[in-house]
């Protein structure tokens, strides 16, 4: 049952966080938003999360700096890095610890396949 599985979405953008939402929502996952860097470090030190869905461009504490200061207190949590610039970006987010990179813009089937398969691989890790 994926009301179980507690996702984080950050990302800069009220729209991009909307639909998002919406959609992982209406998959049955238990969806939190956070609109910045600081505040998804705030949301991951009150709540575990099976997976993080991280825009990387983003003013303030940009999704590289939060990859990393999340990777350091959850090693294994499981993150998705989004950028549009996903040849400079992306990259260097599997670099430093992203699960997966995901170019935007993504369509629905694309963003269900990456999350399903790193809420597989997430579970495995707890096994």
């Amino acid at each position: 049952m994926n009301s179980d599985i507690k996702i984080l979405i950050v990302d800069d953008e009220p729209a991009i966080l909307m639909i998002l939402e919406q959609l992982l929502a209406a998959e049955g996952y238990n969806v939190t938003c956070a609109s910045g860097g600081n505040e998804a470090i705030q949301c991951a030190g009150q709540e575990r999360f099976d997976l993080v869905m991280m825009d990387l461009i983003m003013p303030g504490k940009d999704g590289v700096e939060t990859i990393l200061s999340l990777r350091g207190s959850q090693p294994d949590l499981r993150i998705i890095a989004m950028s549009g610039a996903s040849q400079t970006y992306l990259p260097l987010a599997i670099k430093i610890g992203a699960s997966r990179g995901l170019v935007k813009p993504f369509d629905r089937l694309t963003l269900l396949e990456a999350v399903t398969s790193e809420i597989a691989k997430s579970k495995e890790l707890l096994r």
